[in-house]
């Protein structure tokens, strides 16, 4: 009876369900609350693509796929080089036609974070007229919470394995592709480690569901997104 119970109150109040497995010191999916879900990383998965990687958390699983393209210098901006970051969720987690707010927070955070924190290096371009620029595009498979961590988890791994292509300087000065295999390495020297929380009441819930995202969000908590750096 005690579990038709609590069935019956997760469904007529989630957020007094969520509370009362808190208050057990347990959270709604039998974590403890201060534990994470499984992290998964697997690169090389999109064959044919400059880098790509898999990421699972829990239920959670994004794949992120790496295109590199050339594009002219321009004398005088700060920043040369360059990286764009595309998030797309299910379409059970957006409207017909929409792009989901989620989706566009998580790419605005990653591509912040990997242009200033990230010290992402690019190998010398083939001339000095060219610049390279990496396009990210991170596919949510399923969701499940935690969209900004796992975003910028894939798009450094994905980074992490793509291999620059090797191209050529034309007579007319347009750099186009060669046939031979790609082989340089992008630099990432520092490591990015993000950690989403859920604030309930005196509880920081590490690694939110997207249940807790939903529930927890102001005005009863909040959800921030911790970047720390790593060295190696």
């Amino acid at each position: 009876m005690a579990a038709v119970g609590e069935y019956a109150l997760a469904r007529l109040d989630p957020y007094a369900y969520h509370a009362s497995c808190i208050a057990k010191g347990v959270r709604a999916d039998a974590r403890d609350l201060d534990a994470t879900r499984k992290l998964y990383i697997d690169t090389g998965v999109v064959p044919g693509s400059d880098g790509s990687a898999s990421v699972g958390l829990g239920t959670s699983r994004a794949v992120a796929v790496v295109t590199v393209s050339t594009a002219a210098f321009i004398e005088g901006y700060r920043t040369q080089h360059s990286i764009d970051v595309h998030v797309s969720l299910p379409d059970s987690q957006k409207g017909p036609g929409k792009t989901s707010p989620v989706a566009l927070y998580a790419a605005q955070v990653a591509r912040k974070c990997l242009a200033r924190c990230a010290d992402v290096a690019f190998p010398a371009p083939v001339a000095s007229k060219m610049v390279w620029h990496a396009d990210i595009d991170v596919r949510f498979v399923s969701f499940d919470g935690a969209a900004v961590d796992i975003t910028l988890i894939a798009a450094q791994a994905a980074l992490r394995a793509t291999a620059l292509p090797h191209v050529e300087l034309g007579p007319d000065g347009e750099v186009s592709r060669s046939a031979e295999l790609a082989s340089e390495r992008i630099a990432t020297g520092t490591l990015l480690a993000p950690l989403s929380c859920a604030l309930v009441g005196n509880a920081i819930l590490p690694d939110p569901t997207q249940d807790e995202e939903v529930r927890f969000t102001s005005p009863r908590g909040l959800v921030r997104s911790i970047c720390t750096k790593w060295y190696r």
